[in-house]
């Protein structure tokens, strides 16, 4: 490579450096988007699954452990606002950030399992039905709802 072709490289690196990028951005598979609809999708459904959830060496009820599974999420967001679904199964669903013992689930009918084996086969399904994107909350309990015309 000859001087005027390295300079000729120097000036086109940053150009190649933002096509490069956003070429990424678009490949990017939709699992490694931050997707908050995911997340309230599994919170459901462990609220919903009948399951017990251990932490801190106790057996709690499902909505009782996915509502601070949901405070944990809350907190995680306040310094990683772009949290994939899959960081917050590994940062907020798996362990407890106190103990650092892992978090287990039991159902009725299946062997005990960690949380983030749970919360992992959990978000297959949820994949696999096809979560529509950026799926919103349910509305709070005290606003009732607008009666259909």
């Amino acid at each position: 490579m000859n001087a005027a072709s390295a300079r000729h490289c120097d000036h086109a690196w940053p150009g190649r450096a933002v096509a490069v990028l956003c070429w990424l951005l678009l490949v990017l598979p939709a699992s490694a988007r931050a997707n908050p609809g995911e997340v309230e999708a599994l919170l459901r459904r462990l609220a919903e699954s009948g399951c017990e959830f251990r932490r801190h060496g106790e057996w709690h009820d499902a909505g009782r452990a996915s509502e601070h599974l949901r405070m944990k999420h809350r907190h995680i967001l306040r310094s990683r606002p772009a949290l994939t679904t899959e960081e917050f199964i590994t940062l907020g669903a798996s362990a407890s950030s106190t103990t650092g013992q892992p978090y287990k689930v039991r159902c009725k009918g299946t062997p005990e399992q960690t949380g983030a084996a749970w919360m992992t086969g959990q978000l297959a399904a949820v994949r696999a039905a096809g979560l529509p994107e950026r799926a919103s909350p349910a509305p709070p309990a005290d606003r009732p709802s607008q009666p259909s015309r």
